[in-house]
């Protein structure tokens, strides 16, 4: 046997070995990704349901609103699984800062809209149609583009 095909022998069983140590990483990782996703959510709901205003940075920096805006839809839809009552209070702010979150989108499309940075209208036309009004920015950007 010659030293290259010896040599290539051994690197395609090392590679093997690295595919399925990779497979085997992927494999662990996921559910221990969205374990790490529910437990931040759990935490921002957390704080949803005591009582007075909202803390966490993310949602009081304007800075992080994109990031805000994927926990509060999140939030929402667990939020309409609920039952009334129990936990009447936690919806009606995650409620709230929904509509809040979605009016701070739509107003950053208009700037964003006026200074013509079309890269940053994507981006938040991409987060806003995960919202309930969507269809609505839609409209009135079509109406105010034909002003």
């Amino acid at each position: 046997m010659s030293l290259f095909q010896e040599l290539d022998e051994r690197i395609n069983y090392v590679a093997a070995k690295v595919i399925h140590l990779g497979d085997q990483l992927e494999s662990v990782n996921t559910p221990r990704a969205r374990a790490v996703e529910a437990q931040k959510l759990m935490n921002y709901f957390a704080e949803f349901l005591s009582p007075g205003p909202l803390l966490a940075q993310i949602f009081t920096d304007k800075g992080q609103i994109d990031e805000a805006a994927d926990i509060i839809q999140k939030l929402h839809l667990i939020a309409q699984e609920l039952p009334s009552g129990k936990f009447e209070k936690a919806k009606k702010k995650i409620a709230s800062k929904y509509d809040e979150i979605e009016r701070s989108l739509i107003e950053e499309f208009v700037k964003a809209h006026r200074s013509a940075d079309i890269g940053r209208m994507k981006e938040i036309a991409t987060i806003l149609s995960h919202f309930k009004g969507y269809s609505q920015c839609v409209d009135a950007f079509i109406e105010q583009s034909q002003m």
